[in-house]
């Protein structure tokens, strides 16, 4: 039996297993994983959601032959609030009226400070990553933030190498996440909105500052 990242697949190249992906076509979990690091194309917010957008490429139609058309532009992906993935593979007109009928209704969170908590492997201990916030002076480091330590610099692999909160919380973590946000409310940052990872445009928003502030 077919399988993509561990799912096994049936006869319409769709998952098989229980879960999160079940009856998604195979590209779902593979760009899925793409979205859990960050690596979206484009993220849209409407609403209280967000989804995740994936321009429809050659590799990308190499990879999913018997699923992707030349005409599909563009694959969307977004989590229901059961835990589910669903996912819309939309033509150029498809795409464009889609992006039309969105309400950005909480665009204004573009404008907070996004942090994401995640914990260090050798530590244990908490760290807030602010991905909009530059650390150096290309824009390539992030600012982060530590009980211990507090104001550092973060590179993207020391952020791929912490863990999310959510995979190791514990009682023990649950005290630290409350005291590490009281402590950053009370230095200034209150305006925090939490993200669960990485979105492209943060990176963006980081590089931009710079040049706003004409560092």
């Amino acid at each position: 039996m077919a399988e993509i990242l561990g799912y096994s697949l049936d006869e319409n190249n769709c998952v098989s297993d229980l879960g999160k992906f079940e009856g998604a076509p195979a590209y779902v979990p593979f760009l899925w994983d793409y979205y859990m690091n960050g690596f979206e194309d484009k993220t849209l917010y409407c609403g209280s959601g967000h989804y995740s957008i994936y321009f429809v490429d050659n590799e990308l139609r190499a990879k999913f032959p018997d699923l992707l058309d030349l005409d599909d532009f563009a694959v969307v992906l977004w989590e229901t609030e059961q835990g589910f993935v669903e996912s819309e593979c939309f033509t150029k007109l498809q795409y464009d009226a889609f992006v039309a009928d969105c309400d950005f209704a909480n665009e204004e969170e573009i404008e907070m400070t996004p942090v994401i908590f995640r914990v260090d492997k050798k530590s244990k201990e908490i760290v807030a990553f602010f991905p909009t916030l530059p650390a150096d002076y290309e824009g390539s480091m992030m600012t982060c933030y530590q009980h211990v330590g507090q104001h550092g610099a973060a590179c993207f692999s020391y952020y791929l190498q912490s863990q999310p909160l959510l995979s190791c919380w514990n009682q023990k973590y649950v005290g630290e996440y409350m005291d590490l946000k009281e402590e950053l409310k009370s230095i200034g940052y209150d305006d925090l909105v939490e993200y669960a990872r990485i979105q492209p445009w943060m990176r963006d928003a980081r590089r931009d500052s710079l040049k706003e502030s004409n560092i």
